[in-house]
């Protein structure tokens, strides 16, 4: 079974990370991620501190797990409505693990939300430029030039993806009825959102 076969990964990992064999059980851990991503598994991950000792694999995984538990903590913010609380763990989820998209993608839209939307709109730009074929951080870069009146930007970045597998999909569709409805195209609105329901 698939979820033993994670749990025992899980477990071996664990037990070696108590023994202080951190890489060791590293490789253990990712192997139980990998089969099956788990909440409490990451929370244990990242109680555990990075060392110049451990090699880059191992580091990420531990900041990367230390940025996942730090973003759930600004999401109960969120849900709480403790938006300024919220930032500063979404922000500190993103100090922590740069590389980590949901963090960065959290902050942003929270920074739009807030008023913030230079801010924003400037880390969503620079995150496109470091991954340039990401459905999420592009259709998120569309959807807030689209919500600040962006329109030139949010078409030039939509004539960008054209040329990438997001082409096609529901969500780029959608991006584009979102524009015209933004631009009171109600028309145009409809046909993109007709052709985003014919591609599911």
């Amino acid at each position: 079974n698939i979820i033993y076969r994670a749990r025992y990964f899980e477990l071996k990992g664990m037990s070696l990370a108590f023994s202080g064999k951190v890489e060791e059980a590293s490789k253990y851990l990712k192997e139980s991620l990998k089969i099956k991503d788990s909440d409490d598994l990451r929370i244990r991950l990242s109680s555990l501190t990075t060392s110049d000792k451990l090699n880059k694999d191992v580091n990420n995984l531990i900041l990367e797990s230390k940025s996942m538990a730090m973003l759930s903590k600004a999401k109960i913010q969120f849900d709480n409505k403790n938006y300024e609380l919220a930032l500063t763990q979404g922000i500190r989820a993103v100090d922590i693990y740069p590389d980590y998209i949901p963090a960065q993608l959290f902050t942003a839209r929270l920074q739009i939300r807030m008023g913030l939307t230079n801010e924003a709109i400037k880390a969503l730009e620079a995150l496109v430029t470091k991954y340039p074929e990401s459905k999420d951080i592009n259709l998120a870069l569309i959807e807030t030039y689209s919500d600040t009146y962006k329109f030139n930007d949010a078409r030039n970045r939509i004539q960008i993806i054209s040329g990438t597998d997001i082409k096609g999909t529901p969500e780029f569709f959608k991006a584009y009825a979102k524009l015209y409805i933004k631009q009171n195209d109600n028309l145009q609105a409809i046909g993109w959102l007709r052709q985003a329901i014919n591609a599911n």
